[in-house]
């Protein structure tokens, strides 16, 4: 068989070409050349017949380009790298430049440069040996963005060119007010200003990160972030840190005087269902007045089904307010539609619309149906039928 183009792109047009798959197509078609040329040894650092060369450089494909100027001995460097940069491809031009030896680093750079991307200036300036780290430097500085100039300071950190400066990188993430990259910086990079980084973090106002500044950051004010935790209403962060209240308290005594009840208002405040449920189900002597707005305005069916649940077995049976929740509660999974709520709010809880449930839940079945019963003594129970459908 006669290695032609016509027979490359067959090949080619066979396989999903994955950078995996790259690979295992390049090992196949190298151990063809190898049997075909008879050149006696399966290493594929051995010098191929140029025709191979020329006939894969036709076809233009950056990825092929890469892997023969990487691993054949002998290769068209400068060949296979104007096939790279005619495609254009940024990702191919860093790996070139740092697995290729031979590579046209310079020219390699200003495309980079020129391209603007600061992903690829960046990978380009920690990767790539011979890269002008300074120029590269200087323009992720000027551009002000806070990501990389975290990932610079961050790398710096880690012991690439340890000597140079992080005050530059550091100034912009803090001046960029990111609660995510102020916490980021604080916590990778040696030697940053903790007091700045969280004094930006509390600005922020983002419970999240003043909760992990205040729990992972040594040296910062644990309590001012934690009442700047309190004052964001984030009920997931409230609520984690309210669960282990007591152990924080331990590391940080000062923390005693936030009470329960600040916790639990700065979760109704959240307006958070499942958070407000969280509360009443866990919580000893919880508000179920005070949690019942955010819970019912949710319009959630399973919140409000899981709160009037939780509700009936405490001792207010009797009690006026307690009914009116569970009524309204009740009002709002009739008006979500929900099957699956409305028969469980109709056979779990007591003195509400049953009939109303039913008709909600029968009205909105699909897939295989339910045949919905009320026996003698009120109580309901559900029974699949053979109907696929019922309307």
């Amino acid at each position: 068989m006669l290695l032609t183009t016509k027979y490359l792109k067959k090949v080619f047009s066979s396989v999903d070409l994955s950078d995996q798959n790259y690979y295992s197509l390049f090992n196949e078609l190298s151990d063809y050349i190898i049997n075909y040329y008879n050149i006696g040894s399966k290493s594929i650092h051995k010098k191929i017949d140029i025709k191979y060369e020329k006939l894969l450089l036709s076809l233009n494909d950056y990825r092929l380009s890469y892997l023969f100027a990487k691993e054949v001995l002998g290769a068209d460097i400068y060949a296979h790298q104007d096939v790279i940069i005619r495609c254009g491809n940024l990702d191919y031009m860093c790996k070139f430049a740092q697995d290729v030896k031979g590579a046209d680093i310079d020219k390699l750079q200003s495309i980079i440069i020129k391209s603007g991307s600061l992903k690829h200036i960046f990978e380009f300036a920690i990767s790539v040996s011979g890269a002008d780290v300074d120029k590269l430097r200087s323009i992720i500085i000027n551009s002000n963005d806070v990501e990389y100039n975290y990932k610079f300071a961050r790398a710096i950190s880690n012991g690439f060119k340890p000597d140079t400066d992080i005050i530059n990188h550091e100034k912009i993430v803090i001046d960029s007010g990111s609660a995510h990259y102020n916490y980021c910086f604080a916590r990778d990079v040696k030697g940053a200003d903790i007091k700045a980084h969280g004094e930006a973090v509390i600005s922020s106002k983002n419970g999240e990160y003043n909760y992990y500044f205040a729990k992972m950051i040594n040296g910062s004010d644990v309590r001012r972030h934690i009442d700047a935790l309190i004052a964001s209403c984030n009920p997931e962060f409230v609520y984690r840190f309210l669960k282990y209240r007591d152990k924080w308290i331990k590391i940080e005594p000062n923390l005693e005087d936030i009470t329960i009840k600040e916790c639990e208002e700065s979760i109704i405040r959240s307006g958070n269902a499942y958070y407000n449920y969280c509360f009443i189900k866990k919580i000893d002597g919880a508000s179920i007045y005070a949690h019942a707005v955010p819970i019912i305005k949710s319009g959630s069916a399973k919140y409000n089904y899981l709160f009037a649940n939780e509700i009936k077995k405490s001792n207010f049976d009797n009690d006026c307010m307690i009914n009116e929740i569970i009524n309204a509660c009740s009002q709002v999974v009739i008006d979500s539609g929900s099957f699956r709520y409305n028969y469980l709010f109709a056979k779990c809880i007591k003195n509400v619309d049953t009939y109303a449930h039913i008709e909600s839940a029968l009205k909105n079945m699909r897939h295989d149906a339910f045949a919905i019963s009320i026996d003698m003594d009120g109580n309901v129970k559900k029974a699949k039928t053979k109907t696929k459908k019922l309307r």
